[in-house]
């Protein structure tokens, strides 16, 4: 369903793809899928409906941006992701470990 909210924003709501980039980098880091969507819920709803409030950082090989989203819990982390208007799609998951990364 596509509409409006208060604000301005779309109420568009994506599909949220888990790319094996991110199962990847997300095991590395000792998360298993469902654990890890526990613990980032709150995030993968605002993703879902706003990811074009979170900074565009860099460039994927693809030539698309990469989008940083920050989860301010423990440990820190971020999520790295693109989106359209469908889906956002999970590329990376880093843990935040310099006041750069402590910036989003």
């Amino acid at each position: 369903m596509v509409g409006r909210s208060s604000n301005g924003h779309s109420t568009v709501v994506r599909e949220i793809v888990h790319l094996r980039s991110f199962e990847f980098t997300a095991q590395r880091l000792g998360f298993d899928t469902q654990t890890l969507d526990e613990k980032l819920e709150g995030l993968l709803f605002v993703l879902a409906r706003l990811p074009e409030v979170f900074p565009a950082v860099a460039e994927n090989d693809e030539g698309e941006l990469l989008y940083a989203a920050r989860y301010r819990g423990t440990p820190p982390l971020l999520v790295w992701f693109t989106f359209d208007a469908d889906a956002v799609r999970l590329w990376f998951l880093t843990v935040a470990t310099s006041e750069y990364d402590e910036g989003f």
